[in-house]
């Protein structure tokens, strides 16, 4: 009698040329395999989605090395057995290709509202003078270098056009807030958007008692930055509802932890920087090795949106103080904020810079583990590297 072995719904089945790679969703178990004739032929048969992750076999006809993976994916789970002509199917998991990019530009009749859904953030560099040259505003909010400001007209003039739910946060980032021509009027305009705006600036400004009384009359939530200093006050009369350390290297975080905890600062967060010299630091911190992959715990959900887009920028445009709009600073401007949001949301999805870069279009089309790998990142660019897999780089 022939038998049947199929997959179970949940996992996800991946091979290269030499290796194979199980990851289930439900129970966050994996099995990593070497890709021997026999085995290859039936990953092949199973990843055919026509054949509905079932593969029927006689056990005279397959060999030991294939005799072994049968039992050791039943063992853990993996599949089940079952007699030829049971009806009993599997699912592999698919992507559903009803909702990718061509689909919504085909269907002209609702693009555009399906178009304003995907815009969800907003950072707004309202510039002002900082001395300081860092690129930091490349990689996180953090005040552009320069003196540029935003003309007030031009400001109000775009932020007027947001006038639906679809844009769930605004972030403005500012420096040098006591010299801002129109700073009133600028956060006045900035308040009248409610809880969807939060206003950066650096930990340095906020020790002119000027800048906090102004901050604390707009009645605007406020987030610190902290870079390259040691910080020595925490001030109350500010409505702050985040501190955000920026690391350099490890003495940084000793500092800035000890600072947490004196201060009794429970909303905070870390966030490593590159800084041209601290590379061994970055791979140490940020860099993940396979089993670490393997330990993410990502559920279908998760995988199937590392195979559509980057979870770290989709949705997200960026406004620089002489008008351009970006989907990702590092590359070249979609537009201005003459455009319309529609307009602007075409061009990137068009351009393809940021919103539906994957680990697939990063260099990492052969990997056993580019869906459970992390989406890319404007670190990764800045560095000049593609890949974040330890193991992979040795």
């Amino acid at each position: 009698m022939r038998t049947v072995f199929t997959l179970k719904s949940d996992i996800f089945l991946w091979t290269n040329d030499k290796e194979g790679l199980l990851y289930n969703c439900a129970t966050f178990n994996s099995l990593k395999f070497v890709l021997t004739p026999s085995i290859e032929e039936m990953c092949n048969y199973l990843n055919n989605i026509d054949n509905l992750y079932s593969i029927s076999y006689d056990d005279n006809e397959i060999d030991a090395p294939l005799s072994k993976f049968i039992s050791d994916l039943l063992s853990q789970g993996f599949g089940v057995l079952n007699n030829d002509g049971d009806n009993i199917t599997s699912f592999p998991p698919v992507l559903n290709l009803q909702n990718n990019w061509e689909g919504v530009i085909k269907d002209n009749a609702q693009s555009t509202s399906r178009i304003l859904n995907y815009l969800s953030v907003l950072t707004i560099f309202l510039g002002g003078y900082n001395s300081n040259n860092d690129k930091l505003y490349l990689q996180t909010e953090y005040p552009i270098p320069g003196g540029d400001f935003f003309d007030f007209q031009m400001l109000a003039d775009f932020l007027k056009r947001i006038t639906s739910t679809y844009v769930k946060d605004i972030r403005f980032v500012i420096s040098d807030l006591v010299n801002y021509p129109n700073i009133n009027n600028i956060l006045s305009l900035i308040a009248s958007f409610g809880h969807k705006v939060s206003l950066f600036i650096k930990y340095d400004e906020l020790s002119n008692p000027t800048v906090r009384t102004i901050i604390k009359n707009s009645n605007i939530f406020i987030v610190v930055l902290y870079h390259s200093t040691c910080p020595r006050n925490i001030y109350t009369d500010c409505e702050i509802i985040n501190h955000r350390f920026l690391l350099d290297n490890e003495n940084d975080y000793s500092i800035f932890a000890e600072f947490i905890k004196e201060a009794g600062i429970s909303n905070y967060n870390f966030v490593p920087v590159y800084n041209g010299n601290n590379q061994d630091f970055i791979i140490n911190n940020l860099f993940l090795t396979q089993e670490e992959l393997l330990q993410s715990r990502l559920t279908k959900r998760h995988v199937f949106m590392h195979q559509a887009v980057n979870v770290f920028s989709f949705g997200h445009l960026f406004v620089l103080p002489s008008g351009k709009v970006y989907s990702d600073l590092t590359k070249k401007a979609i537009g201005s904020i003459n455009d319309t949001f529609h307009s602007l949301i075409l061009a990137e999805q068009n351009a393809n810079y940021s919103w539906r870069r994957t680990r697939r279009a990063n260099g990492c089309e052969g990997c056993l583990f580019v869906d459970i790998c992390p989406s890319p990142t404007k670190l990764e660019d800045i560095m000049g590297t593609h890949c974040i897999c330890t193991d992979h780089r040795n």
